[in-house]
């Protein structure tokens, strides 16, 4: 049973917080998380809690999540070499393969089951769905002193497009 004191708490947390729900109420959050939150089930759970807070109280969000850790797993499994430059993946054509198949795969499907566990309406997409994100191939780096680098299959965004 909840004492008077515990009550007292959350009803005063609430009125500190009932200002912020109706600001942000009806907005559109959107979270990066890394990859590393979701080698652990009980983190992934965790952090899927406070989305669905969010969602509880009105608040949209969009998660964009990484997977480096689990790529570079699944690349050592697969015999595919990971090339990392001043801390930068370096993706050839089976690096983006094995990207693909990480996040598209195994962590969307992560994350999903996790807000099915939780009761949180939620849907996976990837950029190349319905043509939401455009890319283009980022140019090769320029390094002074030494040789310009070229990550491959890294893009930068040219356009987003999200209909609410």
């Amino acid at each position: 049973m909840t004492s008077k004191r515990e009550l007292a708490i959350v009803v005063s947390a609430l009125k500190h917080a009932a200002p912020y729900i109706r600001l942000f109420k009806g907005k559109v959050f959107v979270l990066k998380a890394g990859g590393e939150i979701f080698v652990d089930k009980a983190a992934t759970t965790a952090l899927m809690e406070q989305v669905g807070i969010l969602h509880q109280v009105g608040i949209r969000v969009v998660l964009i999540h990484g997977g480096g850790p689990q790529s570079t797993q699944l690349a050592t499994a697969l015999g595919v070499d990971t090339t990392f430059v001043d801390g930068r993946r370096i993706t050839d054509g089976a690096s983006l393969d094995v990207a693909t198949m990480v996040l598209n795969g195994q962590i969307n499907t992560r994350v999903l089951a996790a807000c099915r566990d939780l009761q949180i309406p939620a849907v996976g997409i990837s950029g190349v769905d319905a043509g939401l994100i455009r890319a283009h191939r980022r140019p090769p780096v320029e390094r002074e002193g030494e040789s310009a680098i070229d990550y491959g299959f890294v893009g930068d965004i040219a356009t987003a497009s999200c209909r609410s």
